[in-house]
């Protein structure tokens, strides 16, 4: 605010008069903002992540149930669960029992989703398969009424242990963001109404400090946490003279005091620690790992080229625009940045797969330098440039989007820094690695011809240090008739390396040397393969297989899961919380077809047709026996077990279905055989209770046919 016969002396600015486009404005704001940034201190899994799989407690998930849908961001590529919803006051229920979302503000674990016990433990079980966890905290937001009232929404005040004290109203009136001269917080506070607090209080900067350190980094082992909005919103002057504040605008200098103290005291508790925060911001960036771009943006090309070095993640997250997940995820590889997930999505798979091969060449110290150096002759093809000169390495990598499969689109690229192309090469959706031919046009530029494929990347190679020589991927054969784990080492200089690879499986877990289903491609491309000795049958889980490389002047290490198409069909398997493993029940002892516990599944007076599922990472177009043992208690009722494969959105087929109209208190055995989807988003194993009142299933099997 500029008081009447006052001056105002404005921040230095820059007024830069120049040819060509928004890159060269970002390019002088990079270089300015290079003096002060500094390089951002992310932990290695960070660095080397693909992206996130988002859940949300609050849609009914357990605590003991977050292992389940980690593994599932496993399947998908990712080492990283974020985990929403977690909070005793994600909803709040009206006097009619109506559900209301509410803004996470109070971070105790809500008693609906079980203990923090459980919470705790489910932490530990991914951090056992290597995996990371960070959890939620909307950072800007209180709800007073929870000072006063005895419901916290998802639980009674009086289930709050009292290691977590609810602060009384003086909090919120010392702690709030006042926008006005001369105004004062409100004294009325509605059951369930939150409130805007300063970020430059040092009280809420306290708050915020205790629940991601004290709380969830040491008592629940958190490797982080993801501050919802706080790269999206402000900045706000403040008046509330409470903390002495008249009108200053601490906003941002708040924000980057919680970030800097959480993760150095976060480190001192676990060497992986970091944040993540939703939306793009540079003055945040020395303390961020994960900046959420989301879907709000359609041009996340500018803050991407701005700075190259910083981790984006964009994909399904306030979805705005009318693209398919497929489409949206598409974008996303186009730009080289990490993936968004919200769960399983076959189609989507694949594009983190081929994200995996590239990754050498698309994350830092690789550059995205955007269109800069690179052009199509189709405005319907899009191509985005990569170039990667550190050390001795030079190579430049296209990324192309081609939707519309045109087939006459060419590609101009701008080489440099490279000398000249040692090797050149086309990746695509399906795995393969192809030498592609070019055609030089003079002053170091070349052309080629576009593939007619939906996105697909063409790296060009000069030369590359030793340590790059071997890029290795390793992922689950999903071909019919072949099982296992297939290794592609892409040596980019085009010279295969003297490369030892030792495997590491889980106990239990055998595997031997096999063939690779592929063919030779190129001199540049070696596969290898193993298969588990008994195949996929004989695997009690999801397994995690690594693979340990080295070679001259270099080393490093991949993972994939092995899985089998169902896990746990006999239902013997306990967790050691006495859940059944996989299935989201608990076992059945009364008599059971076969062994010591079967799945039941009981009208509980709530309606509805009551069922359970577990994702199946079947392989697409494939013949399949499916098989179950059932016993209900109508005779004729619809209880079945059924194969459905979902296509994109809410579409989806019935593959397969067994036991509809069996006898009444008889356990029979079902079978049948299908050929699965050629191309689902997930394919997942269904028991439906149908119109018994109570039914029980035991013995499935899911089996390929070969």
């Amino acid at each position: 605010m500029i008081r009447p016969n006052t001056t105002w002396t404005g921040p230095r600015h820059v007024l830069l008069i120049h040819a060509g486009d928004w890159h060269i404005a970002a390019d002088r704001y990079r270089e300015w903002a290079r003096q002060w940034l500094g390089t951002p201190d992310v932990p290695r899994w960070i660095q080397e992540a693909d992206g996130w799989v988002l859940m949300g407690v609050q849609n009914g998930v357990p605590f003991w149930r977050i292992p389940d849908v980690y593994r599932s961001a496993e399947w998908m590529g990712v080492d990283y669960l974020h985990v929403q919803g977690q909070a005793v006051d994600n909803m709040w229920f009206d006097a009619d029992g109506k559900r209301h979302g509410h803004a996470i503000t109070f971070l105790y674990p809500s008693p609906r989703f079980d203990t923090p016990e459980q919470l705790r433990q489910a932490v530990r079980d991914i951090h056992s398969r290597g995996g990371h966890v960070m959890f939620y905290f909307l950072y800007e937001r209180w709800t007073p009424s929870h000072s006063v009232s005895d419901d916290l929404g998802t639980a009674p005040r009086s289930a709050i242990p009292p290691e977590y004290p609810i602060p009384g109203l003086d909090f919120y009136e010392k702690n709030a963001l006042v926008e006005r001269p001369g105004a004062r917080p409100p004294k009325e506070h509605p059951f369930m109404v939150h409130r805007m607090m300063c970020l430059g209080s040092p009280g809420w900067q306290e708050w915020m400090r205790h629940w991601a350190i004290d709380v969830y980094a040491k008592r629940f082992e958190a490797d982080g946490f993801y501050w919802d909005v706080m790269g999206r919103n402000g900045p706000f002057r403040c008046f509330n003279e409470a903390h002495g504040h008249h009108g200053e605008n601490r906003w941002a200098a708040g924000s980057a005091a919680v970030l800097e103290r959480t993760v150095r005291e976060g480190r001192a508790i676990n060497p992986n620690y970091s944040c993540a925060i939703e939306g793009c911001q540079d003055a945040l960036a020395p303390w961020v790992g994960f900046h959420l771009m989301s879907g709000a943006t359609q041009t996340p090309e500018v803050f991407r080229y701005t700075f190259p070095e910083l981790c984006l993640v964009d994909g399904f997250s306030n979805h705005y625009w009318k693209w398919t997940q497929v489409e949206k995820a598409r974008r996303v590889f186009l730009c080289g940045e990490r993936f968004d997930l919200h769960g399983y999505h076959a189609q989507v798979r694949k594009l983190v797969w081929l994200r995996k091969r590239l990754r050498p060449f698309i994350d830092w110290p690789a550059r995205f330098v955007d269109t800069v150096g690179v052009a199509a002759s189709d405005p319907a093809v899009q191509a985005k440039r990569f170039v990667r000169d550190d050390g001795g390495n030079r190579a430049v990598l296209i990324t192309l989007l081609n939707e519309g499969l045109k087939q006459d689109a060419t590609i101009t690229v701008d080489l440099a820094p490279m000398r000249a192309i040692t090797t050149a090469h086309l990746f695509t959706l399906d795995g393969r690695i192809r030498p592609l031919q070019s055609t030089p046009v003079g002053q170091g530029q070349i052309t080629f011809t576009a593939p007619a494929e939906p996105v697909a990347g063409v790296l060009f190679v000069d030369a590359v240090d030793p340590s790059l020589r071997v890029v290795p991927i390793l992922e689950q054969i999903q071909v019919p008739g072949r099982d296992g784990l297939e290794l592609t080492l892409f040596y980019p200089a085009g010279r295969q390396e003297k490369c030892d690879v030792r495997l590491r499986a889980p106990a239990g877990v055998t595997l031997r040397a096999v063939d690779s289903p592929r063919p030779e491609e190129s001199p540049a491309v070696e596969r290898r393969a193993w298969e588990p000795e008994g195949g996929l049958a004989s695997l009690q889980g999801w397994e995690k297989v690594h693979a340990d490389l080295q070679w001259p002047g270099g080393k490093t290490s991949v993972w994939s899961l092995l899985c089998p198409p169902l896990v746990n069909g006999d239902m013997e398997r306990l967790r050691p919380d006495g859940h059944l493993a996989y299935w989201p029940a608990s076992p059945c002892l009364e008599e059971p077809a076969q062994g010591k516990h079967c799945l039941k599944l009981e009208d509980q007076g709530q309606g509805g047709t009551g069922f359970v599922n577990l994702l199946t990472p079947i392989k697409p177009a494939t013949r399949y026996r499916l098989s179950a043992r059932i016993k209900r208690d109508t005779a004729g009722s619809d209880t079945r077990v059924s194969m459905i494969e979902y296509e994109e959105g809410s579409k989806f087929r019935v593959s397969a279905s067994v036991g509809a109209g069996g006898k009444a208190n008889e356990w029979q055995e079902f079978t049948t055989e299908f050929t699965s989807h050629p191309s689902p988003r997930s394919s997942a194993v269904y028991l439906y209770r149908g119109n018994s009142k109570a039914a029980w299933f035991d013995q499935i099997e899911l089996v390929e046919l070969k």
